[in-house]
């Protein structure tokens, strides 16, 4: 599992279209990824996926994340709208068949 963040306004428009995200809006785009150790998308399964997202030094709140096709695998993609300047963290979980997994990350949402 990956995880990668964009501001939104740095989407291009194939991008944006793609994933349904209007880059008129502030915030950051969360891109969550599943690839087995080759890099080949995995059946989703019974993949649970849990996220929070905090605009520091706010606390954390759930952050949804909507599964999106990707050239035949599957990835998620939460979008947290929030104004720059902004430090955001997000922590996601992941489980499946007993097994569990967590990361953080963080970026610096910048004025344009």
């Amino acid at each position: 599992m990956h995880t990668s963040t964009a501001n939104i306004a740095d989407l291009n428009e194939a991008v944006a279209n793609r994933y349904g995200i209007d880059r008129a809006q502030d915030g950051v785009l969360l891109l969550v990824t599943v690839r087995d150790a080759a890099g080949n998308g995995t059946d989703p399964g019974d993949l649970q996926l849990a996220a929070t997202v905090a605009a520091l030094p706010d606390p954390p709140r759930p952050l949804a994340l909507r599964a999106i096709q990707t050239a035949g695998m599957t990835d998620y993609i939460g979008v947290f709208n929030i104004a720059a300047p902004a430090s955001v963290q997000f922590k996601l979980t992941a489980s499946r068949g007993g097994s569990r997994a967590d990361i953080a990350t963080s970026t610096e949402l910048y004025p344009r």
